[in-house]
């Protein structure tokens, strides 16, 4: 006989648990933010024969300083 107590749905999230949910993607958001401003500044500063040192053209600073953020 099976044991309607232990075939109980699990309880929807609290109140608490969305707001903190938002919260902490907010910092995430934040940081990953920060971490593009960064590298597309630092990339930003170098001379173009830097840059071609480096394997880098200037128009890909955005999409380098973008991936360097997700991670």
């Amino acid at each position: 006989m099976a044991d309607f107590a232990a075939i109980r749905p699990a309880a929807a999230p609290s109140i608490f648990q969305h707001v903190s949910r938002l919260f902490a993607g907010m910092a995430e958001g934040l940081r990953s933010y920060q971490t593009y401003r960064l590298v597309r500044a630092e990339l930003e500063m170098l001379n173009d024969r830097e840059l071609a040192d480096l394997g880098i053209a200037r128009s890909n600073i955005g999409s380098i300083a973008a991936e360097a953020a997700q991670r």
